[in-house]
């Protein structure tokens, strides 16, 4: 049961893959630009990137388990680069690290499943792992390139997974893993209003 919830995190990507519109917009660097939170979940994105509107998930039949989702602006050879956050109620109680190394145990299983990196990062105090690796998910897609990253907060595990094609342009990896890396279930503090003069 475990297995088959973590494999939802990874998919979800056929469903988006036609999800966006093509726009001509470029970026030299990945750098925060806007901030998203949605009452469950934060990050922040780069120049090129935007949420996707709940109600275009559902109309896409994507799962409940899909808590958010960031689309690239521009397509790369037809199909959208695309990060989903899914959620999942644990059953047992596990570590941030332990969940993780599940996400990867999980996905490893995939066909055409092949590591590439691994990344340590921290997500509000706690070090889980990105994982980078490439898989078939569909014998009618080509093998792509995923980035996935587990953790949890609370009684939920979640899991942060971009798909991008499997040769890829540094610059839109440094976007993805910018997402990843920030990922946060802290909600942001308000700035102070600045004193009046």
């Amino acid at each position: 049961m475990r297995r088959r919830l973590l494999l939802l995190s990874v998919l979800v990507f056929p469903l988006l893959a036609g999800c966006g519109t093509s726009t001509k917009t470029t970026a030299s660097t990945a750098v925060c630009q806007t901030s998203f939170w949605n009452g469950v979940v934060g990050t922040c994105l780069p120049q090129g990137w935007h949420a996707v509107d709940p109600a275009l998930l559902q109309e896409n039949g994507l799962p409940p388990e899909v808590v958010a989702a960031f689309q690239a602006d521009v397509d790369v050879s037809g199909v959208f680069p695309t990060v989903t956050v899914t959620r999942q109620v644990m059953r047992t109680p596990m570590t941030a690290g332990q969940f993780s190394e599940a996400s990867i145990t999980a996905v490893s299983v995939l066909p055409e499943y092949k590591r590439l990196d691994q990344k340590a990062v921290s997500v509000d105090g706690q070090e889980v792992a990105v994982h980078v690796y490439s898989a078939q998910l569909r014998e009618d897609r080509p093998v792509q390139r995923y980035y996935q990253m587990s953790t949890v907060s609370g009684r939920s595990g979640f899991t942060f997974t971009g798909a991008l094609p499997l040769s890829v342009e540094a610059v839109l990896e440094q976007k993805v893993l910018l997402i990843l890396q920030n990922a946060t279930f802290r909600e942001p503090v308000a700035a102070p209003a600045a004193a009046a003069e």
